[in-house]
């Protein structure tokens, strides 16, 4: 849906400052750094824009991803990042345990981790929201 925000952002008349976009990365068709900053240029360009606001990596271990290919694909969020094309990076359903195994492994605290949240999520996740706000994680 990329090309259809393109429009929306071209038609609104409004300075890019005054936006903030968002975007994920599809882990399963990821399996490198390289990948990664692939798919960043890839949405760039699809949304017509120079850079994004955020970039979630979206999904971890549930997703069957090993924690060596999440780190992998975090330090690609990483480069982006560095490169100027991502302001801000951060995960999507990511547990505790990926969260620390990548800040141990990178030094990279994610900005966000996106969860599903609503009054009848399990205690485990609402530990989770408490444990992201004490690293200054926003959820």
């Amino acid at each position: 849906n990329h090309e259809d925000i393109a429009e929306a952002i071209q038609q609104s008349g409004l300075d890019r400052e005054q936006l903030w976009v968002t975007s994920k990365v599809r882990v399963q068709s990821c399996n490198s750094p390289e990948d990664v900053v692939k798919a960043v240029d890839s949405s760039l360009q699809q949304l017509d824009i120079g850079y994004l606001d955020l970039m979630l990596l979206h999904g971890g271990d549930g997703w069957g991803i090993s924690p060596d290919r999440d780190e992998a694909l975090w330090r690609g969020l990483i480069a982006a990042q560095k490169a100027g094309k991502v302001r801000s990076i951060g995960v999507s359903n990511h547990n505790r345990e990926e969260v620390e195994r990548l800040i141990a492994k990178t030094k990279v605290v994610p900005a966000v981790n996106q969860l599903e949240f609503h009054p009848w999520v399990p205690s485990e996740t609402r530990d989770l929201v408490r444990w992201c706000q004490e690293k200054g994680i926003v959820v």
